[in-house]
């Protein structure tokens, strides 16, 4: 036992006869780690992407609730009659008339 440790600690089994089969499981786990810390990479950079994406929406929400109160604001019949009221229009005294037309081809 404690020799097959020292020679696992010696590194002898990679320059023993039959190596190759070491070698390509070693190229094996070193292509398997390098797949993982890409795959790992890529998930911690979409991460990021995905919380500076939620800070640009609740910003654009925050802009869209300040926008649509000032359009409301500014449909109300108060709000019109100031600003007809600047170019001389106002509301009518008297109320409109309803005109019937009937026809004659009964």
């Amino acid at each position: 036992m404690k020799t097959k440790v020292l020679q696992l600690l010696r590194g002898s089994f990679l320059t023993s006869d039959n190596s190759s089969k070491h070698w390509r499981f070693i190229l094996f786990l070193f292509a398997l780690a390098v797949v993982m810390i890409y795959a790992a990479h890529r998930a911690d950079s979409k991460v990021h992407e995905i919380a500076s994406l939620n800070t640009k929406v609740n910003a654009l929400k925050g802009q869209f609730v300040v926008m649509r109160t000032k359009v409301q604001k500014m449909q109300l019949e108060s709000s019109v009659k100031e600003k007809v009221a600047k170019i001389g229009l106002v509301p009518p005294v008297n109320p409109p008339i309803r005109i019937i037309v009937s026809s004659e081809e009964d």
